[in-house]
């Protein structure tokens, strides 16, 4: 990505004049990398849509199912708000669009993730699952080769 802005930088242009102006016939690889990008972009944003849908549901207290909710056509209105917001952040520019968002949205992430494990602790079974999960045997997992199965076991007794 640092290589990608730079290019741009230097040429004075996008990712097509970028390759365009590197390579001969470059210009298709750059159409290829904003084809790429585009379908990133909307699998994200049907994703985000997704999750922007069951935040909504769970404040306003509703119960969906997910294959009911993705049969229906709800989604689709869920992506093209999520499409908007996203347009409107991203035509904002990057300080006063993206950073003012992250800024807020970054924290409120932390706030989110204390408030889960503040109810995980709540209820039955948490201190058995955290018990398990920090004094697992990790060489019984099957994701180490014999040798370092030992080299595991041998730092575990010292």
């Amino acid at each position: 990505m640092a290589l990608e802005m730079a290019a741009g930088r230097a040429v004075r242009g996008d990712v097509v004049s970028v390759f365009s102006s590197a390579v001969r016939g470059g210009n298709r690889f750059g159409w290829l990398i904003c084809t790429i990008v585009f379908f990133i972009l909307c699998y994200y944003l049907v994703i985000t849509g997704w999750t922007l849908a069951f935040v909504f549901f769970s404040a306003a207290g509703i119960t969906e199912n997910f294959s009911a909710f993705t049969s229906s056509y709800e989604p689709l209105a869920f992506f093209l708000i999520s499409t908007v917001l996203t347009s409107a952040i991203v035509s904002l520019g990057v300080r006063a669009g993206i950073e003012r968002v992250s800024s807020v949205l970054i924290p409120f992430i932390f706030v989110i993730l204390a408030v889960m494990a503040l109810f995980a602790s709540t209820l039955p079974g948490f201190y058995r699952a955290i018990t398990e999960f920090f004094d697992a045997d990790r060489c019984t997992i099957g994701l180490f080769s014999k040798d370092q199965t030992q080299l595991v076991r041998a730092f575990e007794y010292h």
